[in-house]
Formats: structure tokens, C-alpha cells, sequence
């Protein structure tokens, strides 16, 4: 399971042992992300934002236990990310990651 570099915020619904981030600090290759859902494979979105609050990253994503697989080594620099993930209309829950080029 994934390392938590940081808090939890706002959770109206979605748990934070609902949400699997591995791997955390991020080095190279891929980040992975797991949501939790039930059989119903829910949608929601997916966003991931940089130190200074921009978007960097938005996808539509499917809850499951299926890994959401972001080839973050192509498109993140070193630094803080706010990944943001969105369910339902007021659902949301946010977790920092940390990539490293070291």
C-alpha cells in the first residue's frame, strides 16, 4: 500500500481507506492510483494539481479495484502534488504526493 506524505481533506462520503496512492514518494515510472468502489463502477474524476494550484493532470475515472495507472514520469517534475478526486456531485477527497527525481 501507498505511503501517506500527507492529510486527508473533505471527505463528504468517500473514506480515506477507500484510496490506495502508490507509490508515494514518487521516483520514477508510473503513479498508481486504487478507489475503492462497488459493483455498480461508479464514475468520478480524477484531478492531480501543482504546488502552485495548477491543473496538471484530469481524467474521468472509473471506481473499482482496478489500479488507475497516470505515466506521471512523462509529465511531473520534481515536487508537491494535491491529488483530487471527485465522486458524486459533492464527494471529494484530496492527498498530497511527492515526486522525486533522486
Amino acid at each position: 500500500s501507498g505511503i501517506d506524505a500527507g492529510g486527508w481533506a473533505g471527505f463528504n462520503g468517500l473514506m480515506e481507506e477507500e484510496v490506495t496512492i502508490y507509490p508515494n514518494p514518487l521516483r520514477n515510472g508510473d503513479l498508481n492510483i486504487v478507489i475503492a468502489g462497488d459493483a455498480s463502477n461508479e464514475e468520478g474524476h480524477l484531478e492531480l494539481y501543482d504546488a502552485l494550484g495548477r491543473k496538471v493532470y484530469s481524467s474521468v475515472v472509473s471506481f473499482g479495484n482496478a489500479p488507475i495507472v497516470i505515466p506521471a514520469e512523462n509529465f511531473l517534475s520534481e515536487g508537491i502534488y494535491s491529488v483530487v478526486i471527485i465522486k458524486g456531485r459533492v464527494s471529494q477527497l484530496s492527498r498530497m504526493v511527492m515526486v522525486t527525481k533522486r
